[in-house]
């Protein structure tokens, strides 16, 4: 999604405080031509949110979600490896034997 196409002043704020954030409290997390997903952590109160903003038909939408992931925990999250089922299974083999 482009930059210019919103304002992250205009687009969100902290679903606690109501305070406005500024794109220094902001990491991108995922980006491509019609969605950026953003960690952010409120200046005010210090709640952290995954705001997910998407350019659609109906024009710019924001759906913001608090979270207790810091922003290092949201970058593994959404540039990791996803979860196999093998890993599943690896998993509850291991539980198993306990």
């Amino acid at each position: 999604m482009e930059e210019q196409e919103y304002k992250l002043e205009d687009s969100i704020k902290c679903p606690i405080c109501k305070a406005d954030y500024n794109r220094s409290q902001a990491v991108v997390l995922k980006e491509d031509n019609s969605q950026t997903i953003l960690h952010i952590t409120c200046g005010k109160c210090g709640t952290a949110v995954l705001s997910f903003i998407s350019n659609g038909a109906q024009g710019v939408v924001s759906m913001n979600l608090a979270t207790d992931l810091n922003k290092q925990e949201s970058r593994v999250l959404f540039n990791g490896n996803s979860i196999q089922f093998d890993n599943v299974l690896e998993v509850y083999e291991k539980l198993k034997q306990i």
